[in-house]
């Protein structure tokens, strides 16, 4: 095969990788302010093989996207993934599993239960973030210190040198 068409098909995997990932978050923010269930991109799912404990099921509101929605979703294009993220929350919604309901408005404690969980989850990033600063800025002293002491070694050494050829 040409260097050409390996290039433009590793184009076409790097977009389609690119497309599914952003699917992926897509849908699961929308589970997330749907629902107040937080899903790893990962671990998204348009169809569930095993129907016990699924936490969500998708309401389709139109038929023509129910196809989608019979394959996993690792195993669609481009076009699919496009109309996925731009659908989400109009066309199709994450329901409650089993619920009739079609509104796709979560409840006032689902609301909470979200706002909760994602403020727990920005305090540990916060924290997180605090410790990777203060050990940056011991790195950086630390640096400081070695370019410190080399410059001095540096002028120990020329110096010395001087002193040599004066010899």
């Amino acid at each position: 095969m040409p260097s050409k068409d390996k290039r433009i098909m590793k184009m076409n995997t790097a977009k389609r990788s690119e497309w599914r990932s952003k699917c992926r978050q897509r849908l699961s923010d929308h589970i997330a302010d749907t629902l107040g269930i937080y899903i790893k991109p990962t671990n998204v799912r348009l169809k569930f093989e095993d129907e016990e404990d699924v936490p969500y099921e998708w309401h389709i509101e139109e038929p023509e996207m129910e196809p989608i929605f019979e394959k996993q979703l690792s195993r669609h294009s481009v076009g699919v993934y496009m109309q996925l993220y731009v659908g989400v929350g109009s066309s199709f919604w994450a329901s409650v599993p089993g619920s009739k309901e079609v509104s796709s408005k979560p409840s006032i404690q689902e609301q909470i239960r979200f706002l909760q969980a994602e403020n727990a989850a920005l305090l540990d990033k916060l924290k997180s973030s605090e410790v990777y600063s203060a050990e940056v800025s011991q790195e950086k002293e630390r640096l400081e210190g070695e370019i410190s002491a080399s410059k001095e070694f540096e002028g120990n050494h020329t110096d010395l040198n001087t002193s040599y050829q004066q010899l």
